[in-house]
């Protein structure tokens, strides 16, 4: 069984590992200006992800599961009767283990630490489709793919040969056009490099 989990407000669950003070924000009447000691880690602070993965590191290894030697992200559990799994992406968690009702018992695990959101059988994680088969699991961004193409008014163009033909004539600088707005170029170019490194088209 492949389950999702979301925790909801995941870094306010972690302890600072030094003491910060700030000045109360705007709008607060007859408090604004004074200095607040923060007992957890907010949104926006540098560390704040760093302390989260911390804290949610040390309630997986409380419930027996171990971290990867070749990535930060992943944790594995294994026992006489089963292996299991966790995928942790922020505060989005992926297990895989035997059954679903396994998966109960690790969910019900982390709820003693932290509000988890259960999000059922994995279909979709970090834009990517997952589909179930009787040869394993398929993955496509059929849906991300299209919301780019919305995105950049190209819902009607007509498909072009992969890969590409290699004897179009090559724009010079001179050539090309002046971007108006080139934060959009480089984030089209983000999104085509993020689809680019999750799937394979075949």
């Amino acid at each position: 069984e492949v389950l999702q989990f979301d925790v909801d407000v995941a870094y306010l669950h972690a302890d600072l590992d030094e003491d910060i003070y700030i000045r109360s924000p705007p709008g607060f009447r007859d408090r604004e200006g004074d200095t607040w000691y923060l007992n957890k880690s907010p949104y926006g602070l540098k560390q704040s992800g760093l302390m989260w993965y911390l804290c949610l590191k040390d309630k997986l290894n409380s419930m027996g599961f171990i971290k990867s030697d070749t990535d930060e992200c992943v944790f594995t559990k294994r026992s006489k009767s089963c292996y299991e799994i966790i995928l942790v992406y922020v505060d989005d968690i992926v297990y895989v283990g035997p059954n679903k009702q396994m998966g109960e018992i690790f969910a019900k695990g982390l709820q003693k630490h932290f509000t988890l959101k259960s999000l059922g059988h994995i279909n979709t994680y970090l834009g990517v489709q997952i589909t179930k088969t009787q040869k394993g699991f398929k993955l496509t961004q059929q849906d991300k793919i299209e919301q780019l193409l919305h995105r950049c008014n190209m819902t009607d163009v007509k498909p072009s040969y992969t890969p590409m033909q290699t004897d179009y004539h090559k724009l010079t600088k001179e050539e090309s056009p002046e971007f108006e707005d080139q934060t959009l170029y480089r984030s089209i170019i983000g999104s085509l490099l993020y689809i680019s490194s999750w799937t394979r088209p075949d």
